[in-house]
């Protein structure tokens, strides 16, 4: 903003400064992680196999590592997270390859003695 002597005035604005900022396009990639639970009597080397023969074939995703973590073992189930990166930053390819993620891996895993848990 301007004032009328023409000196440029820079109001802060508090959210910024209070209030982390995320930029999804900034590295031209986004992670997206996936969180889902099997039953306790899975095999976890094979739901490991599955998972990763799911995200073959989907287009869109980075060459860069995918990671699988273990986060909670509960009364009934385990959980874990699968995190992998899309090319593209932008809303509508995230949502796509999230959406065609779970199908597939839904797909997979109804087959026993896998489990889901959604």
């Amino acid at each position: 903003m301007q004032n009328f002597q023409d000196q440029l005035i820079i109001i802060p604005n508090k959210n910024i400064f209070q209030n982390p900022i995320e930029n999804y396009s900034l590295l031209g990639k986004r992670r997206l992680d996936l969180s889902r639970r099997v039953v306790y009597n899975s095999d976890l080397e094979q739901v490991e196999q599955i998972t990763l023969a799911s995200l073959k074939g989907i287009k869109g995703l980075t060459d860069d590592a995918i990671t699988k973590s273990y986060k909670e073992f509960d009364e009934s189930s385990i959980s874990y997270v699968i995190r992998i990166w899309i090319q593209s930053p932008e809303r509508p390819e995230y949502w796509k390859v999230r959406k065609f993620r779970s199908f597939l891996l839904f797909q997979y895993l109804k087959v026993p003695p896998l489990f889901l848990i959604l």
